[in-house]
């Protein structure tokens, strides 16, 4: 797994922003997930 900063990404997506949204956008729905699934198993325990 490749190491870059947030900014790095930008400038390569920067022509490519409706890429670079779609891209963060999948990204948050991840995050979503996680926290939902940490949710359930704290509310498990």
């Amino acid at each position: 797994m490749e190491d870059f900063k947030l900014g790095e990404a930008i400038n390569f997506d920067n022509d490519n922003s409706e890429i670079f949204e779609a891209t963060w956008d999948t990204r948050k729905v991840v995050v979503e997930r996680f926290l939902m699934e940490h949710e359930n198993k704290v509310d498990v325990e």
